[in-house]
């Protein structure tokens, strides 16, 4: 994954997302900002243009690889935090449809790094993959789904509905992606 820095707030236009505007310094592991409200196109763009300015290839992950990643966890900021409880799904479906009665396109979302990160003592940790924003994976066919949790979704992701194009965003990961292993149903 990448971490770059980039001056907030940030509404990415493909200009931006391909270059022009984004300025800072490319890092490892993660958005210091995410990019959100972008279209899986816009998230490809950006990978193309890292792999293009660094000469590394960098890419959108693929579901399989990342999946795990995305499982629900606890204390993230989804509708569940705002709540205060986990939700059920009568109370998720009132608090979402009051959430967008709020101002702004995305006034649930905190700045990266609100909430405790993931991985192991020694290495870098990964912010908000279980929360804020659901983020864009490529499937085998090549389309693209947005997955994890989101600040305007419950945690529980049998009560949730697709998020809002405000509250999907993506990271990145440098390398050609594994090719995956295809079963023999002869």
């Amino acid at each position: 994954m990448v971490r770059i820095a980039v001056p907030e707030p940030w509404s990415p236009t493909i200009e931006e997302l391909t270059g022009a505007g984004v300025k800072g310094a490319v890092y490892a592991h993660e958005l210091v900002t995410v990019p959100v409200g972008t279209t899986l196109e816009q998230a490809k763009a950006f990978a193309a243009w890292l792999s293009k300015t660094t000469n590394q290839t960098w890419r959108i992950p693929n579901k399989s690889e990342v999946a795990s990643l995305y499982e629900k966890k606890d204390g993230e900021n989804t509708l569940d935090y705002w709540a205060g409880y986990a939700l059920n799904p009568e109370d998720s479906t009132l608090l979402a449809k009051k959430s967008a009665e709020l101002s702004g396109s995305a006034p649930l979302l905190k700045p990266v790094g609100s909430f405790a990160g993931q991985g192991k003592e020694d290495e870098e940790l990964i912010f908000d993959l279980g929360g804020n924003v659901a983020e864009w994976v490529l499937l085998p066919d090549g389309k693209g789904e947005a997955i994890g949790g989101s600040a305007d979704q419950p945690a529980d992701s049998r009560s949730a509905h697709a998020p809002n194009a405000a509250y999907i965003g993506f990271r990145v990961v440098r390398g050609a992606a594994k090719a995956e292993a295809k079963s023999d149903t002869h």
